[in-house]
């Protein structure tokens, strides 16, 4: 699996891809034979990913993309693609190639930040609109893939780790003991909360945004659909036969 992070400062600060490397070595368990870093104008991303995932055409051979100066990188498989592209196209949006980085970014194009909502399949992905130094994270509504966050010094960290995160060297590593109790004792009511006072998760189905030196703001932009009632539900053949077309139009 992929691991992905990004670095953001609130002013023009010049990014260190040895921070980058300090962060990724803290993932490297999530595969590392392929690493990129980008970094720019007070902005960093990077991602490291499995030898075997950049050959699955699921995942894609493109590390990090970028066009018309805005930034991307994905832990992600996506579905429906052809519709997506299709999709795409009404919007007058050509996507760099048919990997998911690549995909994203596109999607952030033609809807910006509701481009979550438009996507089918796994994923957690950031991104980075340097023209209005806008940060864009989001993860899909099943939550296989993770993104973690902390926010210090006008600094935001994402990463795909906890550990991830308290590699950057400026990290706050106070536990939060109240939250460890929690957790011990079964209790899950803090879907933003960690063991660590200054990391915080992005729950699944939720899009974070930042713009220059403002708080992180989360929207849901995924709920489930409601529950079909009286005629409205199909029978097991037709239930069956509509699963089967679904899962071969995904694939």
């Amino acid at each position: 699996m992929t691991a992905i992070l990004g670095v953001f400062w609130d002013v023009d600060r010049t990014p260190s891809r040895t921070i980058a490397r300090r962060m990724l070595e803290a993932m490297r368990w999530r595969g590392g034979e392929r690493e990129a870093v980008w970094a720019r104008d007070g902005a960093l991303l990077a991602i490291t990913r499995p030898d075997w995932e950049c050959d699955d055409d699921l995942a894609g051979a493109t590390l990090v993309a970028e066009a018309d100066g805005v930034v991307a990188v994905t832990d992600a498989a996506l579905y429906y693609r052809a519709d997506l592209r299709q999709a795409l196209a009404r919007r007058g949006v050509v996507p760099l190639d048919t990997g998911p980085a690549a995909l994203v970014l596109a999607a952030y194009q033609a809807w910006g930040d509701d481009c979550a909502a438009r996507l089918e399949g796994d994923f957690a992905f950031v991104i980075w609109n340097p023209s209005t130094r806008r940060v864009v994270p989001a993860r899909d509504f099943a939550g296989k893939r993770t993104l973690f966050l902390a926010e210090f010094g006008g600094t935001l960290v994402i990463a795909s780790s906890i550990g991830g995160v308290l590699a950057h060297p400026e990290c706050p590593q106070e536990i939060d003991l109240a939250e460890v109790a929690a957790a011990a004792g079964g209790l899950f009511g803090a879907p933003f909360e960690s063991c660590y006072r200054a990391v915080r998760n992005l729950p699944a189905r939720w899009t974070l945004s930042r713009e220059g030196g403002d708080r992180a703001t989360f929207a849901r932009h995924w709920s489930p659909p409601p529950e079909a009632t009286g005629s409205s539900v199909p029978s097991f053949d037709e239930a069956a036969a509509e699963l089967r077309a679904r899962l071969e139009r995904a694939a």
